[in-house]
């Protein structure tokens, strides 16, 4: 049976294996810096992400995480930023009921969207929230600046781009 609950500080194992699993399947594994010990803090304090765990008869299955962020169009909306699923229990409609509870979640709380990111080599995923009924906007291009693209940007003299 399936169950779905809020992640707690106890959870910071499960939520950083996932996510090491999640990066392993991106090809990024290098690039997560947070420890179990960071997840722990974060969830005390509360204030930085929503988690939520799906658990198959007590054994840990997947999970989500969220945030609230702000459109000048719509006001606050859900931003999804991890959804995984472990890959032994796949194709039994755990994604989709996580992303569901999601929804459901984003419109209890009175907004108006909820939003994420798939890669663009991941056309399972993508034919899935396809099926949901999602938008897969392609004139959105993301943009990021890691650590040392902020620290020679701020650096730099303005005008010099």
């Amino acid at each position: 049976m399936l169950n779905l609950r809020t992640a707690t500080a106890e959870d910071a194992s499960i939520i950083h294996g996932f996510v090491c699993d999640l990066a392993d399947y991106e090809h990024a594994r290098d690039r997560v810096e947070l420890s179990v010990e960071d997840y722990a803090a974060y969830l005390r304090e509360g204030n930085h992400f929503n988690a939520v765990i799906a658990e198959t008869d007590g054994t840990p299955a997947g999970m989500a995480i969220w945030y609230t962020r702000f459109s000048t169009w719509v006001g606050d909306y859900m931003h999804l930023e991890d959804a995984y699923v472990d890959p032994e229990v796949r194709a039994q409609g755990i994604g989709t009921k996580l992303i569901r509870h999601l929804a459901t979640t984003a419109l209890d709380l009175g907004m108006k969207r909820m939003e994420w990111l798939v890669l663009d080599w991941n056309e399972s995923a993508i034919r899935t929230y396809r099926n949901m009924g999602a938008l897969i906007l392609p004139e959105w291009q993301l943009c990021q600046m890691d650590e040392q693209a902020l620290r020679e940007f701020t650096a730099s003299e303005p005008g010099t781009l």
